[in-house]
């Protein structure tokens, strides 16, 4: 799969999960447990349409790679490991203790990864 398609297929699947939170969840879960499921989409949405506008630049290349992964790694953390959280207050499951923790370690990762392309651009000048 490229790059660019699993950006997009990242894209799509953030509207799936934001139309699923907007009209499927209400019946399930707790105000409090959809807004964190809001959380995940918003920054799940933000992060993607970020990480298409940086990839795609004409002034990417190879050294950037690196932050781009630690963005995106970040994303799939902290947004997957909230909607898994809201699914388990469906399915009940014993994996709170292990995914609690995951949400902010995917923040951190996407701190680092865009203040490690930020320095990259400004090392540069840009």
């Amino acid at each position: 799969m490229s790059k660019k398609s699993t950006l997009l297929f990242l894209l799509a699947f953030a509207i799936v999960l934001g139309a699923f939170c907007a009209h499927g969840l209400k019946n399930w879960v707790s105000i409090e447990k959809i807004e964190s499921f809001k959380t995940g989409v918003l920054y799940h949405l933000i992060m993607t349409l970020a990480l298409m506008l940086v990839r795609f630049s004409s002034g990417f290349d190879a050294s950037h790679l690196s932050a781009f992964r630690l963005v995106f790694y970040g994303l799939v953390m902290f947004s997957g490991s909230i909607y898994l959280l809201v699914f388990n207050a469906i399915f009940q499951l014993p994996i709170n203790a292990f995914l609690g923790p995951i949400t902010p370690i995917g923040g951190v990762l996407m701190i680092a990864g865009w203040s490690m392309l930020g320095w990259s651009y400004f090392k540069k000048g840009e």
